[in-house]
């Protein structure tokens, strides 16, 4: 007799409940960790795939199809977009990583204005660019 996929219940609420929630959490933890796998499988070089190149990288062999439809990488783009955007409003985070964003901002647009360009090299012609 197995009671697979059945609630226990218990007739008295009080300490004997906490403690048999306890126990229960314990032998969950105990069955959970039982299974598990040495870290070198987890961490095998080997069952890694890199990309040749930074095409491979963006690019997908295989379409995300949902439903037997083949869904367009720009709406999956704009669906996650649209969703770390509301994801976001939605955390008390939004004040820190706006404020990143615009010291961020404000250090690129003072390197930008104290840049020195004289000594930049042109990919185009193999040398320096020079001011004059």
């Amino acid at each position: 007799m197995t009671n697979y996929g059945t609630i226990p219940t218990s007739s008295s609420p009080g300490p004997s409940s906490t403690t048999e929630y306890i126990s229960r959490a314990k032998e969950r933890v105990k069955e959970g960790l039982a299974d598990r796998r040495p870290w070198k499988l987890m961490f095998n070089i080997r069952s890694f795939n890199f990309p040749g190149n930074l095409s491979e990288a963006i690019s997908r062999d295989e379409p995300l199809v949902v439903f037997s439809r083949t869904i367009d990488d720009r709406v999956v783009l704009v669906v996650l977009g649209v969703l770390t955007i509301v994801f976001l409003l939605l955390t008390d985070a939004t004040p820190n990583i706006l404020w990143s964003l615009f010291i961020g901002a404000a250090f690129v647009l003072v390197h930008a204005s104290f840049r020195r360009t004289d000594d930049l090299y042109d990919e185009e012609s193999g040398s320096l660019i020079s001011s004059s």
